[in-house]
């Protein structure tokens, strides 16, 4: 068997095993997709092809849903400020970076407890805290809960750090539209 028919097999298994998959039609799949992602935060490196596949569909209903709609209006609002105020090929922290200084280090809590209150697993949190795992709108949502930083804040650092993480991809100038005006 090749390894695209290989592939194709696996895929159809995952989707077969997983229906959630294929997208998000209801706020209780899109919370049992978070509650999912949470379980397999626990075994991140085992996982990581699924989780990927499954924070793409929670984006995608995030995105698209009438409940974010709202905060999504915000945050695209909030969103070009923070992306120029600085150059973006300066460094940014990840946002778990920025958990630690502003909240962790300032806490008598140990990370369980804390974790506990943010209502992630102490895994999630270890992975966020040391550059792992990335703020969605519902991460965003329960950290500003627990921290009162707003969500979009943590939304914002995010973005910073992806567009600072993503500008040392290089582009072929003869693909860039606007050299062609």
């Amino acid at each position: 068997m090749s390894a695209i028919a290989e592939v194709t097999k696996l895929a159809a298994s995952i989707v077969a095993n997983l229906p959630i998959i294929k997208g998000i039609h209801t706020a209780e799949e899109h919370e049992q997709a978070l509650a999912l992602m949470d379980l397999l935060l626990e075994d991140y490196d085992a996982n990581l092809v699924v989780i990927e596949a499954l924070s793409n569909v929670i984006t995608r209903y995030e995105d698209q849903t009438k409940e974010f709609e709202e905060f999504n209006n915000r945050q695209a609002e909030l969103v070009p400020a923070v992306a120029t105020s600085l150059p973006e090929h300066l460094p940014r922290p990840h946002p778990g970076s920025v958990f630690k200084r502003r909240v962790l280090d300032k806490v008598n809590l140990n990370r369980a407890t804390v974790a506990e209150k943010i209502g992630i697993s102490t895994k999630h949190l270890s992975r966020f805290v040391n550059g792992h795992a990335p703020v969605t709108i519902e991460f965003a949502r329960k950290l500003e809960a627990a921290t009162s930083i707003s969500a979009a804040a943590w939304m914002n650092y995010q973005v910073a750090y992806d567009l600072y993480r993503t500008t040392k991809v290089h582009t072929d100038p003869e693909k860039i539209l606007c050299s062609q005006f």
